[in-house]
């Protein structure tokens, strides 16, 4: 207050919802993906924006396989006393807690996927909504065809470009 000038703090405005393209700010604790929902016509780079999102929230594992639902322990272990090196199995059950958390994760991978799926896609993936890997898979074999005609109308029209006379 040495100049009279009061202090004073100017907090910035919060990003409205409307500011991004999927209408909405929070998700799963306010990490909402902030790309376009996937479209017919926007595979390629849905999919890179998706992948960067679940791999930064810790779901990508899933998706790529990488990570397994914990699963029983199976050892065999020798019969005590037993002179002709007999065994016997013994198969330990996953921790609940681990399960649970598999559980959870995918439920929260499944939601995520779903999230930013635009309406006209969701029923490429409406009876796997359980399994975000199978989900994932199912986009991708719709959008990733490789159809030869595709291929070589491409190939044809790069083949085709020519110089204008009016281009240098």
């Amino acid at each position: 207050h040495k100049f009279g000038i009061r202090n004073f703090i100017i907090a910035p405005k919060p990003l409205l919802s409307h500011f991004y393209p999927l209408q909405a700010v929070e998700m799963a604790g306010g990490n909402a993906p902030t790309f376009d929902r996937l479209k017919e016509n926007n595979y390629s780079t849905w999919k890179e924006d998706m992948e960067g999102w679940l791999r930064f929230n810790g779901y990508w594992g899933i998706i790529s396989g990488s990570r397994s639902k914990p699963a029983a322990l199976v050892t065999s272990v020798p019969v005590p006393g037993s002179t002709s090196g007999a065994t016997t199995t013994i198969t330990t059950a996953p921790d609940s807690a681990s399960v649970e958390a598999w559980d959870l994760a995918c439920e929260k991978a499944s939601g995520a996927i779903l999230f930013v799926l635009d309406h006209s896609q969701k029923g490429l993936v409406k009876d796997l909504k359980d399994d975000p890997k199978a989900m994932w898979e199912a986009i991708a074999a719709h959008h990733e065809q490789k159809l030869p005609v595709t291929r070589f109308a491409r190939y044809e029209a790069l083949l085709s470009i020519q110089k204008q006379d009016n281009e240098s």
